[in-house]
């Protein structure tokens, strides 16, 4: 599996009234390479939109960078339009007006309420634009390259405590750690250590043997039928 992950905006952009230390660009940059991390402990390959912190990149190709890729993330924190507002907190997931999304985005909406302890609920949602595209233009990119996209907005950093709760790196791991789960579990992949004791080809290919239906040192160019996968899983487990 391969994922394409975007941290929203660069530089010192978009500071939170709450807390002026908060820095919406800071603290997702650090998130992405967190998620990073925690992707890539599951044999996830990652890339990025951007190599560094400072550099600008326009909307639609960075959703286009994600070509070849099977999801792409951009990782946000939200603002009420009037400055301080301690009553709304929740996180929303934005997916694509096609659809695509939906699933993987209620899970992470989800996710991210459990993690950040949200007062209100974690939704998903689609945003218009005109001529009934897609409004945010990393999500247009990654639906032009056939791609699933999902804009995460993590909280309000126009909220006092969602803010605080963004600024301590250890929250941040937590959370990046758990985005990862819910998405391999989404996809059903298993940490390495979690494999079965089983020869080392078949550990090795055990996300394509899952796929496949076998775990013998051949790959069949057909997809495997339920059976089939029952079958190859009950024969690594013994």
């Amino acid at each position: 599996m391969k994922i394409c992950l975007d941290a929203g905006h660069y530089s010192r952009y978009n500071q939170s009234p709450a807390n002026k230390t908060y820095f919406e660009s800071e603290a997702m940059w650090k998130l992405h390479l967190l998620q990073k991390k925690h992707l890539e402990a599951y044999g996830i390959e990652v890339i990025l939109t951007r190599s560094n912190f400072e550099t600008d990149r326009e909307v639609f190709s960075r959703g286009a960078a994600a070509k070849g890729c099977d999801l792409f993330i951009s990782s946000h924190s939200n603002a009420t339009s009037t400055g301080i507002n301690e009553t709304i907190d929740y996180p929303v997931v934005y997916v694509a007006l096609n659809g695509m999304g939906n699933a993987i985005g209620e899970k992470l909406a989800a996710c991210v309420e459990s993690i950040m302890g949200t007062k209100q609920k974690g939704r998903i949602a689609t945003r218009e634009g005109n001529k009934n595209s897609d409004y945010y233009g990393v999500i247009r990119g990654a639906v032009s390259v056939g791609v699933v996209p999902v804009l995460i907005e993590h909280s309000f950093h126009t909220q006092t405590a969602a803010t605080n709760w963004l600024l301590n790196d250890a929250n941040l791991d937590r959370l990046a750690k758990a985005e990862a789960e819910t998405i391999a579990n989404h996809y059903g992949i298993v940490l390495p250590d979690e494999y079965p004791d089983v020869s080392p080809w078949c550990k090795d290919a055990w996300q394509w043997a899952v796929k496949n239906g076998v775990c013998d040192g051949t790959r069949p160019k057909d997809p495997a039928t339920r059976e089939e996968v029952i079958t190859m899983l009950f024969r690594l487990l013994g």
